[in-house]
């Protein structure tokens, strides 16, 4: 892990999200509010800068993650199923409060361990009420693997 600070996306790059059911998509293919939640205790969820894996490299990693319900449940397999997709200047000027004070970030955070140089964290400000609202709309629909 490095101390440098993470630096800005572009504003002209997109990311993509990797979507995977259950835990995204609803049974109706809409997705749920679950795929704008960040990870557990931080502010920052998951995207990857499509400039530096395109969305068919997102696809063969999606497939990769995915992982069978240990158990026989549906409800417990990761099973990939597309990307959404959103524009980098978009996310940063969409202001996510009524004062319009409030702004998500997308930082450049390279998972070289995990040998993902495109992985990037959409950072949520501290107060993010309604933001999932916000960012289903700034986010396309999903585009499925071919």
């Amino acid at each position: 892990m490095t101390d440098e600070k993470p630096e800005l996306v572009p504003e002209d790059e997109n990311v993509l999200r990797r979507i995977f059911s259950p835990y995204h998509i609803n049974e109706d293919g809409s997705l749920k509010s679950s795929a704008f939640s960040p990870s557990t205790n931080t502010l920052d969820i998951s995207v990857n800068r499509e400039k530096i894996a395109d969305f068919k490299k997102n696809c063969e990693i999606g497939r990769q993650e995915e992982q069978p319900s240990p158990d026989g449940n549906p409800v417990r397999e990761k099973i990939f199923r597309g990307c959404i997709r959103g524009n980098v200047g978009e996310i940063h000027n969409t202001p996510v409060d009524q004062e319009k004070t409030l702004y998500c970030k997308v930082l450049a955070t390279p998972d070289h361990e995990n040998e993902n140089p495109s992985h990037a964290d959409l950072r949520l400000p501290k107060d993010s009420r309604g933001i999932r609202r916000k960012l289903a709309k700034i986010f396309s629909d999903l585009i499925k693997p071919e």
